[in-house]
Protein backbone atom coordinates (compact mmCIF):
# COMPACT_ATOMS: atom_id res chain seq x y z
CA UNK A 1 0.00 0.00 0.00
CA UNK A 2 2.57 2.28 0.93
CA UNK A 3 4.70 1.36 -1.93
CA UNK A 4 1.55 2.50 -4.42
CA UNK A 5 1.82 5.78 -2.46
CA UNK A 6 4.96 6.34 -3.15
CA UNK A 7 4.77 5.38 -6.71
CA UNK A 8 1.89 7.79 -7.56
CA UNK A 9 4.16 10.47 -5.42
CA UNK A 10 6.78 10.28 -7.52
CA UNK A 11 5.12 9.61 -11.03
CA UNK A 12 5.88 12.71 -13.12
CA UNK A 13 2.55 14.96 -13.08
CA UNK A 14 1.36 17.39 -15.59
CA UNK A 15 2.20 20.86 -15.29
CA UNK A 16 1.72 24.14 -17.28
CA UNK A 17 3.50 25.14 -20.03
CA UNK A 18 5.32 27.94 -21.04
CA UNK A 19 2.59 29.36 -23.24
CA UNK A 20 -0.08 28.42 -20.88
CA UNK A 21 1.48 30.54 -18.19
CA UNK A 22 2.24 33.61 -20.73
CA UNK A 23 -1.66 33.57 -21.73
CA UNK A 24 -2.38 33.26 -17.67
CA UNK A 25 -0.39 36.24 -16.98
CA UNK A 26 -1.46 38.13 -20.30
CA UNK A 27 -5.18 38.04 -18.89
CA UNK A 28 -4.60 39.08 -15.38
CA UNK A 29 -3.15 42.07 -17.19
CA UNK A 30 -5.37 43.26 -19.39
CA UNK A 31 -7.82 42.15 -16.60
CA UNK A 32 -5.75 44.51 -14.28
CA UNK A 33 -5.36 47.27 -16.56
CA UNK A 34 -9.25 47.18 -17.39
CA UNK A 35 -9.66 47.59 -13.70
CA UNK A 36 -7.55 50.85 -13.39
CA UNK A 37 -8.42 52.23 -15.89
CA UNK A 38 -12.49 52.44 -14.87
CA UNK A 39 -11.41 53.01 -11.41
CA UNK A 40 -9.32 56.11 -12.39
CA UNK A 41 -12.36 56.86 -14.72
CA UNK A 42 -13.84 57.25 -12.05
CA UNK A 43 -12.17 58.95 -9.50
CA UNK A 44 -11.52 61.58 -12.33
CA UNK A 45 -15.31 61.95 -12.92
CA UNK A 46 -15.55 62.74 -8.84
CA UNK A 47 -12.59 65.46 -8.84
CA UNK A 48 -14.19 67.11 -12.01
CA UNK A 49 -17.59 66.86 -10.37
CA UNK A 50 -15.98 68.19 -7.45
CA UNK A 51 -14.39 71.13 -8.71
CA UNK A 52 -16.99 72.34 -11.30
CA UNK A 53 -19.40 71.96 -8.15
CA UNK A 54 -16.71 74.81 -5.99
CA UNK A 55 -16.39 76.67 -9.53
CA UNK A 56 -20.02 77.01 -9.81
CA UNK A 57 -20.43 78.20 -5.59
CA UNK A 58 -17.84 80.75 -6.03
CA UNK A 59 -19.39 82.03 -9.47
CA UNK A 60 -22.40 82.46 -7.83
CA UNK A 61 -21.29 84.54 -4.51
CA UNK A 62 -19.17 86.83 -6.97
CA UNK A 63 -22.84 87.55 -8.64
CA UNK A 64 -24.16 88.08 -5.15
CA UNK A 65 -20.99 90.88 -4.97
CA UNK A 66 -22.04 91.93 -8.85
CA UNK A 67 -25.77 92.25 -7.42
CA UNK A 68 -25.08 94.67 -4.56
CA UNK A 69 -23.22 96.75 -6.90
CA UNK A 70 -26.17 96.72 -9.26
CA UNK A 71 -28.98 97.42 -6.31
CA UNK A 72 -26.02 100.15 -5.05
CA UNK A 73 -25.50 101.64 -8.22
CA UNK A 74 -22.10 101.70 -7.57
CA UNK A 75 -21.45 99.53 -11.24
CA UNK A 76 -19.59 102.09 -13.53
CA UNK A 77 -22.35 103.61 -16.22
CA UNK A 78 -19.88 102.17 -18.95
CA UNK A 79 -22.39 99.85 -22.19
CA UNK A 80 -18.58 98.05 -23.38
CA UNK A 81 -18.23 94.36 -22.11
CA UNK A 82 -15.90 94.00 -18.98
CA UNK A 83 -14.45 91.81 -16.19
CA UNK A 84 -16.05 92.45 -12.88
CA UNK A 85 -13.61 93.11 -10.20
CA UNK A 86 -13.94 93.87 -6.60
CA UNK A 87 -11.19 94.52 -4.03
CA UNK A 88 -13.79 94.34 -0.99
CA UNK A 89 -14.12 90.50 -2.29
CA UNK A 90 -11.96 87.36 -0.31
CA UNK A 91 -8.74 86.97 -1.58
CA UNK A 92 -10.22 83.48 -2.87
CA UNK A 93 -12.74 84.80 -4.53
CA UNK A 94 -9.97 87.64 -6.58
CA UNK A 95 -7.78 84.38 -7.20
CA UNK A 96 -11.07 82.83 -9.12
CA UNK A 97 -11.71 83.01 -12.50
CA UNK A 98 -13.27 86.48 -14.01
CA UNK A 99 -16.92 86.92 -14.62
CA UNK A 100 -17.30 89.34 -17.54
CA UNK A 101 -20.05 91.40 -17.47
CA UNK A 102 -22.59 92.58 -20.67
CA UNK A 103 -24.55 95.25 -20.21
CA UNK A 104 -27.55 94.56 -23.00
CA UNK A 105 -30.61 96.49 -21.81
CA UNK A 106 -28.72 98.82 -19.24
CA UNK A 107 -30.33 100.93 -16.56
CA UNK A 108 -32.26 103.44 -18.36
CA UNK A 109 -36.17 103.40 -18.52
CA UNK A 110 -37.94 100.36 -20.45
CA UNK A 111 -40.46 103.19 -21.70
CA UNK A 112 -40.97 105.74 -24.40
CA UNK A 113 -43.50 107.77 -22.39
CA UNK A 114 -46.17 105.26 -21.72
CA UNK A 115 -45.58 103.00 -24.31
CA UNK A 116 -43.20 99.93 -23.26
CA UNK A 117 -39.73 100.32 -26.04
CA UNK A 118 -39.56 96.54 -26.86
CA UNK A 119 -42.93 95.05 -27.35
CA UNK A 120 -44.38 92.16 -29.23
CA UNK A 121 -44.44 92.35 -33.21
CA UNK A 122 -47.07 89.79 -33.43
CA UNK A 123 -49.00 87.44 -31.19
CA UNK A 124 -46.36 84.52 -29.72
CA UNK A 125 -46.59 81.11 -31.08
CA UNK A 126 -45.68 78.87 -28.29
CA UNK A 127 -46.80 75.71 -31.12
CA UNK A 128 -43.04 77.23 -33.14
CA UNK A 129 -41.59 78.57 -29.68
CA UNK A 130 -41.17 82.26 -31.03
CA UNK A 131 -41.97 86.07 -30.22
CA UNK A 132 -41.09 88.98 -32.48
CA UNK A 133 -40.49 92.50 -31.65
CA UNK A 134 -38.27 95.19 -33.14
CA UNK A 135 -34.47 95.00 -33.44
CA UNK A 136 -33.45 98.23 -32.81
CA UNK A 137 -35.97 98.97 -30.37
CA UNK A 138 -33.17 99.16 -27.99
CA UNK A 139 -29.92 100.55 -29.54
CA UNK A 140 -25.79 101.07 -28.55
CA UNK A 141 -25.04 103.97 -31.14
CA UNK A 142 -25.03 101.88 -34.05
CA UNK A 143 -25.44 98.63 -32.40
CA UNK A 144 -28.70 97.19 -31.94
CA UNK A 145 -30.28 95.22 -29.01
CA UNK A 146 -30.43 91.80 -30.91
CA UNK A 147 -26.73 91.80 -32.50
CA UNK A 148 -25.33 92.46 -28.68
CA UNK A 149 -27.30 89.30 -28.03
CA UNK A 150 -26.45 87.24 -30.94
CA UNK A 151 -22.68 88.12 -30.06
CA UNK A 152 -23.16 86.96 -26.22
CA UNK A 153 -25.12 83.71 -27.26
CA UNK A 154 -21.97 83.25 -30.16
CA UNK A 155 -20.15 82.72 -26.50
CA UNK A 156 -22.15 79.54 -25.77
CA UNK A 157 -24.46 82.03 -23.34
CA UNK A 158 -28.15 81.78 -22.79
CA UNK A 159 -30.18 84.85 -22.43
CA UNK A 160 -32.95 85.21 -19.85
CA UNK A 161 -35.88 87.46 -20.99
CA UNK A 162 -39.63 87.62 -19.72
CA UNK A 163 -43.35 89.06 -21.14
CA UNK A 164 -45.57 90.65 -18.92
CA UNK A 165 -48.14 88.19 -17.44
CA UNK A 166 -46.52 84.82 -18.49
CA UNK A 167 -46.11 82.14 -16.13
CA UNK A 168 -42.16 82.06 -16.04
CA UNK A 169 -39.20 83.61 -18.00
CA UNK A 170 -38.24 82.20 -21.35
CA UNK A 171 -34.46 81.54 -22.06
CA UNK A 172 -32.71 81.39 -25.90
CA UNK A 173 -29.42 79.70 -26.93
CA UNK A 174 -30.09 79.94 -30.44
CA UNK A 175 -29.23 83.19 -32.80
CA UNK A 176 -31.55 85.87 -33.18
CA UNK A 177 -33.09 86.63 -36.93
CA UNK A 178 -33.60 89.61 -38.42
CA UNK A 179 -30.98 91.92 -36.22
CA UNK A 180 -30.27 95.07 -38.42
CA UNK A 181 -32.36 98.29 -37.92
CA UNK A 182 -35.61 98.64 -38.94
CA UNK A 183 -35.87 94.43 -39.00
CA UNK A 184 -38.28 92.47 -37.29
CA UNK A 185 -36.28 90.36 -35.09
CA UNK A 186 -37.41 86.84 -34.01
CA UNK A 187 -35.94 84.76 -31.30
CA UNK A 188 -36.60 80.66 -30.76
CA UNK A 189 -37.04 79.81 -27.21
CA UNK A 190 -35.92 77.09 -25.83
CA UNK A 191 -39.33 75.97 -24.19
CA UNK A 192 -42.34 76.78 -25.86
CA UNK A 193 -44.26 76.47 -22.20
CA UNK A 194 -42.63 79.94 -21.11
CA UNK A 195 -45.14 81.41 -23.70
CA UNK A 196 -48.31 80.86 -21.92
CA UNK A 197 -49.81 82.92 -19.77
CA UNK A 198 -49.67 82.30 -16.15
CA UNK A 199 -53.31 82.54 -15.13
CA UNK A 200 -54.98 81.14 -18.76
CA UNK A 201 -52.38 78.61 -20.51
CA UNK A 202 -54.65 79.28 -23.46
CA UNK A 203 -54.57 82.88 -23.04
CA UNK A 204 -51.08 83.55 -25.38
CA UNK A 205 -49.42 86.95 -25.30
CA UNK A 206 -50.41 89.43 -27.90
CA UNK A 207 -49.05 91.89 -30.21
CA UNK A 208 -47.72 95.42 -27.79
CA UNK A 209 -47.21 93.06 -24.73
CA UNK A 210 -43.82 94.01 -23.02
CA UNK A 211 -40.55 92.05 -23.50
CA UNK A 212 -38.90 92.17 -20.51
CA UNK A 213 -35.43 92.22 -21.63
CA UNK A 214 -32.29 91.31 -19.11
CA UNK A 215 -30.57 94.66 -17.71
CA UNK A 216 -27.00 93.01 -17.65
CA UNK A 217 -25.66 89.27 -18.48
CA UNK A 218 -22.96 87.75 -16.16
CA UNK A 219 -20.47 84.87 -17.26
CA UNK A 220 -17.21 82.72 -16.78
CA UNK A 221 -15.01 85.09 -18.95
CA UNK A 222 -12.80 81.34 -19.21
CA UNK A 223 -15.67 79.44 -19.93
CA UNK A 224 -18.87 81.52 -20.77
CA UNK A 225 -20.73 78.14 -21.27
CA UNK A 226 -19.90 76.62 -17.87
CA UNK A 227 -21.61 79.54 -16.10
CA UNK A 228 -24.07 82.73 -17.34
CA UNK A 229 -26.83 84.67 -15.41
CA UNK A 230 -29.31 87.01 -16.62
CA UNK A 231 -30.27 90.31 -14.16
CA UNK A 232 -33.81 91.22 -14.87
CA UNK A 233 -36.29 92.47 -12.45
CA UNK A 234 -39.85 91.08 -11.74
CA UNK A 235 -43.24 92.74 -12.53
CA UNK A 236 -43.44 94.43 -9.85
CA UNK A 237 -40.41 96.47 -10.27
CA UNK A 238 -41.28 96.90 -14.10
CA UNK A 239 -44.60 98.52 -12.54
CA UNK A 240 -42.42 101.03 -10.33
CA UNK A 241 -40.31 101.63 -13.64
CA UNK A 242 -43.96 102.55 -15.56
CA UNK A 243 -45.35 104.81 -12.98
CA UNK A 244 -41.67 106.80 -13.51
CA UNK A 245 -41.71 107.04 -17.09
CA UNK A 246 -45.54 107.97 -16.85
CA UNK A 247 -44.95 111.00 -14.13
CA UNK A 248 -47.21 108.95 -11.25
CA UNK A 249 -43.87 109.01 -9.23
CA UNK A 250 -40.71 110.80 -8.84
CA UNK A 251 -38.50 108.09 -7.03
CA UNK A 252 -37.98 104.47 -8.55
CA UNK A 253 -38.45 102.16 -6.08
CA UNK A 254 -38.35 98.81 -8.06
CA UNK A 255 -34.47 98.46 -7.56
CA UNK A 256 -34.44 96.50 -4.46
CA UNK A 257 -36.23 93.14 -5.66
CA UNK A 258 -35.88 89.79 -4.66
CA UNK A 259 -36.23 88.38 -8.28
CA UNK A 260 -33.80 90.89 -10.00
CA UNK A 261 -31.50 88.25 -10.83
CA UNK A 262 -32.70 84.82 -12.57
CA UNK A 263 -29.91 81.97 -13.22
CA UNK A 264 -30.67 80.68 -16.46
CA UNK A 265 -29.82 77.11 -14.76
CA UNK A 266 -33.15 77.43 -12.87
CA UNK A 267 -35.13 76.92 -16.04
CA UNK A 268 -33.65 74.28 -17.82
Amino acid sequence: MINIFLRRLLQPQAALSLIELLVALTILALLSTAGLKMFQSTQTSFVDGRTSLVKAKRNEVIVAFIDNDFVDKASPPITALRLYVNSQMPDDLQAAEKLAVATMFGTGSRFQFAAPKCRLSRDADPDLGNVSSPADCMRFGQTTFTQRVNQILALGNKIVFSIDGTSTRCSISRPLEGTDVGDMAVAHVDDSLCLRMANDPQNLPQTGDHVMLPRFVVYNSVDPASFHTSFIENVSASKSLYNWATGFITKIVGWRCPAWRQTSDAIT
